[in-house]
């Protein structure tokens, strides 16, 4: 594995047991969002499943991950937190019935922008009580990797896309931090003290996500 994969492995598996009990983190919204709310849950573009690690891990739910590349169903499977795992594309899959929670984390900026519009449109149909929906804010290059030619951004979103549709939008990560570079890349170990400059940031921009990387969009159906 190349040494800064490595790095942001470590960083993810820290930030999994961790941030979730640390305000103003990304896993802290999630878990604030979603709440006790609910018993199911549909994750479509599940890949690894971590953002439903730090869901299940704070409210059990019976959980459904739809993924359309094998590699990442698997590793899903081993942690056990799904009870169905379905292989598939969001784009065609229909679910059979109406969860309570419909989350989807950094999958739609992965679709054209029209077909990242009827995914969402099927989020809300599908969602009892909440949607939840993760992704960077305007354009965030990144090209394929794990093999994976699904990994490379084809569309941008901004914060009136979801508000139009009645989402609630918290930023997350400060722009002036990071702009758009690969912080990994750009700045190898360094890049943790970036982490911590954007962390003490975070209070002020949450609010502003036009001003940050990414966003967190909730709607309460």
């Amino acid at each position: 594995m190349h040494y800064q994969s490595q790095l942001l492995e470590k960083y993810n598996n820290f930030a999994k047991k961790v941030y979730p009990f640390i305000p103003f983190t990304y896993y802290w919204y999630l878990k604030r969002t979603a709440g006790n709310a609910g018993k199911s849950i549909l994750d479509l573009g599940c890949g690894w499943g971590e953002p439903m690690e730090v869901l299940q891990s704070a409210h059990h739910r019976e959980a459904t991950g739809v993924d359309i590349f094998p590699s990442y169903l698997s590793v899903s499977k081993k942690k056990g937190i799904y009870k169905h795992l379905i292989k598939g594309n969001i784009l065609t899959y229909q679910p059979k019935h109406k969860y309570d929670i419909v989350i989807c984390s950094h999958v739609l900026e992965h679709l054209k922008k029209q077909d990242g519009l009827k995914v969402l449109n099927k989020i809300i149909k599908t969602a009892n009580q909440k949607a939840i929906i993760a992704l960077p804010v305007g354009n965030l290059p990144q090209d394929e990797y794990d093999g994976n030619t699904y990994q490379r951004h084809l569309s941008a979103w901004y914060p009136k896309d979801f508000r139009k549709k009645g989402f609630r939008v918290v930023g997350i990560t400060p722009r002036f931090v990071f702009g758009t570079h690969d912080r990994f890349k750009d700045y190898g170990v360094f890049a943790f003290l970036l982490f911590f400059v954007a962390y003490l940031s975070q209070p002020f921009y949450s609010g502003k996500p036009e001003d940050c990387v990414y966003m967190l969009c909730t709607k309460n159906i």
